[in-house]
């Protein structure tokens, strides 16, 4: 990435060009190992890692049919009214 910015500095496209196309394939293979530990994380709890669903075909959390969350995780559903540092409302 160093090498990257230098070369911005510079007037040399192809550098610049070639050293970008280097950058993108090791982001390429970071997301791929990211998303591969995701992956295996998920299995172990589960889930469907492609498509991000419980074994039951819920999506992960999700209330059950018996209408309680799994889980247990503390999860409040509250609304938000914006207001500036006087209080009113906007």
């Amino acid at each position: 990435m160093n090498a990257l910015k230098e070369a911005l500095k510079g007037q040399d496209a192809e550098r610049i060009k070639t050293l970008t196309q280097e950058l993108e394939q090791a982001s390429y293979k970071m997301a791929e190992a990211m998303y591969a530990g995701a992956g295996q994380r998920a299995g172990a709890a589960g889930m469907d890692a492609e498509h991000g669903m419980d074994e039951s075909g819920g999506a992960p959390g999700a209330a059950g049919e018996s209408g309680g969350a799994k889980g247990g995780d503390d999860v409040v559903d509250a609304e938000f009214r914006a207001s500036d540092d006087d209080g009113k409302r906007k």
